[in-house]
């Protein structure tokens, strides 16, 4: 591996950018974005049925606790990407993360079977682990995948981490429709209400254990962030890494650029008060201001309980998935 100087610039030929590469790591990193859709939204379509089979329907609290189990853990997996992404890198925390919504979604589907305790609350735990998969997935996912591109690349292919979030959200949602019509086909002699009450819930959280085994598989296969690698003082296998990618040129003038950064990174600390300088703190405070906004529109309650709202407007099990599918069509449409 050639040193070069990372005061100088040198134009890299994006001809020789291996851009089958990057997409393809890019879209496995992304699939941890999948999971997040779809774990954040499957529960909007189980709800009521779920419900019945723990016998918390007519309890507000009960039923707002089983919701809000998976966003607890969210912040949870958020701290912890923020804790150990430096320590123990990207890749890591990615497998962690397959982990996470491979328990969550046998345990899920599995929580009144597992334990000799209350299943309300075996269920709960397993939420709040896939919910902390979301976290870890929700950070680190875009993070290797900016880490991984090439300049020129980086903002359409850290992209494709929300197109994949928006697709794991219709997946569960079409995924919930038709469990919940194949109840009419299983149980003749029952109601499909029924069927989904005691087994149709379970398939639909169940059913995330198939692309987290994929993507637990699939994470160990990709390399690690060139960024951490310099970081930790492996140059040697950072420099192997962005070769793969662009050559042994672009790797050299990567690898001194990144130096660069990271070394500037460490000498120029910023102070936590420059925050409220005039200039950045009304920055801080629109950035704030557009992400409370985005909560407080309350989009995700309304998915959340979808199939309760649209129940209560008179739609029977069917037509209620349909139009819960219909509100994620139009979300990755527009995305």
């Amino acid at each position: 591996m050639k040193e070069e100087s990372p005061s100088k610039s040198v134009a890299i030929d994006e001809s020789h950018i291996n851009v089958a590469m990057v997409w393809k790591v890019a879209f496995i990193a992304a699939m941890g974005g999948l999971l997040f859709g779809y774990d954040i939204m499957v529960i909007g379509g189980t709800t009521t049925f779920y419900e019945h089979f723990f016998g918390i329907e007519n309890s507000a609290l009960l039923k707002g606790l089983s919701v809000g189990s998976a966003p607890i853990g969210c912040v949870v997996g958020s701290v912890f990407s923020m804790l150990f992404a430096d320590r123990f890198g990207r890749k890591r925390l990615l497998i962690w993360s397959a982990v996470l919504f491979l328990i969550s979604a046998i345990g899920t589907a599995f929580s009144s079977d597992l334990f000799s305790i209350d299943d309300l609350i075996v269920f709960n735990v397993f939420r709040l682990i896939g919910g902390t998969g979301i976290g870890l997935a929700g950070n680190i996912s875009p993070m290797y995948i900016a880490e991984i591109s090439p300049t020129s690349y980086r903002g359409k292919v850290v992209t494709t981490n929300q197109l994949t979030i928006m697709i794991g959200m219709v997946v569960a949602q079409v995924a919930n429709l038709f469990i919940s019509r194949h109840g009419v086909a299983a149980v003749v002699s029952d109601s499909v209400f029924n069927w989904n009450q005691l087994y149709g819930w379970r398939w639909m959280f169940g059913l995330e254990a198939i692309p987290a085994l994929a993507f637990l598989g699939l994470a160990f296969v990709i390399p690690r962030s060139p960024r951490w690698l310099i970081k930790k003082g492996h140059k040697e296998e950072a420099h192997e890494v962005l070769s793969l990618i662009g050559g042994e040129a672009y790797a050299d003038q990567e690898v001194a650029d990144i130096s660069s950064t990271i070394s500037s990174d460490e000498t120029n600390v910023v102070n936590f008060r420059e925050i409220f300088e005039p200039k950045l703190f009304k920055i801080v405070l629109l950035g704030m201001f557009l992400a409370l906004v985005q909560q407080w529109a309350g989009l995700n309650s309304i998915f959340n309980f979808s199939h309760a709202i649209f129940k209560d407007a008179g739609l029977d099990v069917s037509m209620a998935m349909v139009s819960i599918v219909s509100q994620g069509v139009t979300m990755l449409v527009f995305c």
